[in-house]
C-alpha cells in the first residue's frame, strides 16, 4: 500500500494505491456503509487499484477527555448497529482454544494458566456473539481530531472490518491504552441508547482478542512487545 497527498482546486486528498484491485472495491463497499457518519474519512473515487479520500486537518489522539470519549462511543454505538448479527460463539471459542494451545507449545505461558484460562473459557463462553461492522486497529495513531471543529474521526479506512466480532476493537483500545474508567463509559453510553449488548461479552471477548494479539506478535517476530504483554492473559485470571 502507498499513500500520497493530492490537491484539486483548492481541495486536498488522500491518495491510497493498493497492490490489488479487489481491496479497493471491498473498502469503498465498507465506506459506502458508513457514508453518513462524520467520523470516517469521505470517499471521492475508487479506481481500479486507487481509493481518494478527503484530507483531514489536525492531530493525531494523544490525550484522553469526556468530550473525546463521547465521540469514541458514538463511533463504535454508529459502527455496531450497521447490520449487526448473532451467530453462534463456537469459532471464537476455538480459536481461543488454539490461540492457547499455540502460545503454551512456545513458551509463551505456561501450562498452569493456560488450564485457568481454558477453565475461565469455559465459564465465560456465551452461546452467541455478535458480529456486524468492527474498527478494528483502535490505537491512539488511526484516530485523528480535526484542527477547528475537534471532532474525532477514524483514519484507517483499512481497519474498518464487516463480519467482525463486535467488540475486538474496544478490546484492543482497552488492552493497549483505553482507561478502565473511559471503557465504561463507552459501554455506559451503548446501553443507554440501546445498541447491540455484545459489552455484556467483553471478558470473552477480551480473552479473544488477548490470545490473538499475543499469537500475532510471536508469529510476526515482535519479541520485545511480547515480552512487555505477557502479562495480559495472567490479568484475566
Amino acid at each position: 500500500m502507498d499513500i500520497s497527498f493530492v490537491k484539486l482546486g483548492s481541495q486536498r486528498y488522500k491518495r491510497i494505491s493498493f497492490i490489488d484491485n479487489y481491496t479497493p472495491i471491498r473498502l469503498k463497499a465498507t465506506l459506502d456503509l458508513v457514508s453518513s457518519s462524520n467520523h470516517f474519512p469521505k470517499l471521492l473515487i475508487q479506481h481500479e487499484n486507487e481509493l481518494w479520500v478527503e484530507y483531514l486537518d489536525g492531530h493525531l489522539l494523544n490525550i484522553m477527555s469526556d468530550p473525546i470519549c463521547d465521540q469514541l462511543a458514538k463511533l463504535y454505538g454508529d459502527l455496531s448497529s450497521i447490520n449487526p448479527t448473532k451467530i453462534t460463539a463456537g469459532k471464537y471459542v476455538n480459536e481461543i482454544e488454539i490461540n492457547l494451545d499455540f502460545l503454551r507449545k512456545m513458551d509463551v505461558i505456561d501450562y498452569q494458566l493456560q488450564q485457568k484460562l481454558l477453565s475461565l473459557l469455559t465459564r465465560i463462553a456465551p452461546k452467541e456473539v455478535w458480529v456486524g461492522l468492527d474498527y478494528a486497529d483502535a490505537i491512539p495513531s488511526n484516530f485523528l481530531i480535526q484542527k477547528d471543529s475537534h471532532k474525532l474521526v477514524a483514519i484507517d479506512i483499512e481497519s474498518l472490518k464487516e463480519e467482525a466480532l463486535l467488540g475486538r476493537g474496544l478490546a484492543k483500545a482497552a488492552t493497549i491504552w483505553l482507561d478502565d474508567v473511559y471503557l465504561r463509559r463507552i459501554i455506559n453510553y451503548l446501553k443507554e441508547n440501546k445498541h447491540p449488548d455484545f459489552y455484556s461479552d467483553m471478558e470473552f471477548i477480551n480473552l479473544y482478542f488477548r490470545s490473538e494479539w499475543l499469537k500475532s506478535l510471536f508469529l510476526r517476530n515482535k519479541r520485545k512487545r511480547l515480552a512487555n504483554n505477557r502479562h495480559i492473559l495472567l490479568q484475566l485470571v
